[in-house]
């Protein structure tokens, strides 16, 4: 692997075998973790390097707090306050994924709050749904396997997706009366005249893998309006996360004869060092998914 120095010390592989035939495996260097994950991106020549140490607050002449110091401090922290979104994020995309593609999930319901008074944040859509499937909408549904998460519309109203298993034949009107009957009874009064709340049975996308795409992107949106420490961005029920099959290699070649997928059909996972320069591969991954 010309181009790269690679640090071959203790490499991880996982592979996940998926319901319709697809995979997704990753062989990644443990030793270049922890520096791989301390770098940061720098605009303009493409380098990784360490942040520098935010200085503690220094006073200004008259006494006060300087207000550089302070407007460096407010960029630090909006850095690391980035970070961690995306970091969450990038987790919680590939948590949908193993789920929605280990239970085969191709359709996806919507739910939506005809009331004046709106769901403030994506965790208290999820809240009302899961109490209702609670109270009786997991009967309505089957009591299939669902994932469910919260999207913000374009006019800023959030609503609620549940992706379930493709074959149900589900009691549409039920389904609207309960829906609407429980959110009317739990301080949503519906808007419109009909004294109803929507949900949409929607139809099968087409394969687990795109449903699971879809999903992904709700859920960083999600994470992109608000992160709330201690809550998940999504919800499950009648689902228990398949664990990945785990080897530990000596190299990345090794690696790669494990997962038994030609280099060439990997997407290759780098990083610069922002002191040497140099290009470090630490890991490849790959998905036969879609």
């Amino acid at each position: 692997m010309p181009g790269a120095v690679m640090s071959d010390t203790h490499v991880q592989a996982k592979i996940r075998y998926y319901p319709d035939g697809s995979i997704r495996a990753s062989a990644v260097c443990l030793a270049d973790r922890g520096q791989r994950e301390q770098q940061v991106d720098t605009p303009g020549g493409g380098a990784l390097r360490e942040p520098s140490p935010v200085c503690p607050l220094r006073r200004s002449t008259d006494g006060g707090v300087c207000p550089i110091r302070v407007a460096a401090i407010e960029d630090e922290a909006e850095r690391r306050a980035a970070a961690n979104r995306e970091r969450a994020a990038r987790r919680a995309r590939w948590s949908v994924h193993d789920y929605v593609r280990s239970y085969n999930l191709s359709r996806l319901l919507t739910f939506t709050n005809g009331s004046e008074r709106e769901w403030q944040s994506a965790s208290e859509a999820l809240d009302v749904f899961m109490r209702w499937l609670a109270a009786e909408g997991r009967h309505l549904l089957l009591n299939a396997p669902l994932l469910a998460v919260a999207e913000r519309g374009d006019q800023g109203r959030w609503h609620v997706h549940a992706a379930i298993p493709s074959g149900f034949s589900l009691p549409f009107k039920r389904i609207h009366s309960s829906w609407s009957d429980y959110m009317n009874g739990h301080g949503y009064p519906s808007s419109l005249a009909s004294g109803s709340h929507r949900w949409h049975a929607g139809q099968s996308i087409g394969s687990a893998f795109y449903t699971a795409c879809y999903v992904a992107k709700y859920v960083a949106k999600s994470i992109d309006h608000e992160r709330e420490k201690g809550r998940h961005s999504f919800r499950c029920l009648n689902m228990s996360r398949p664990l990945p099959l785990v080897f530990r290699c000596d190299s990345l070649t090794t690696a790669l004869l494990v997962i038994g997928v030609p280099e060439d059909e990997c997407y290759r996972l780098e990083f610069v060092d922002g002191v040497t320069g140099e290009l470090h591969l630490f890991g490849l991954l790959v998905d036969t998914g879609g």
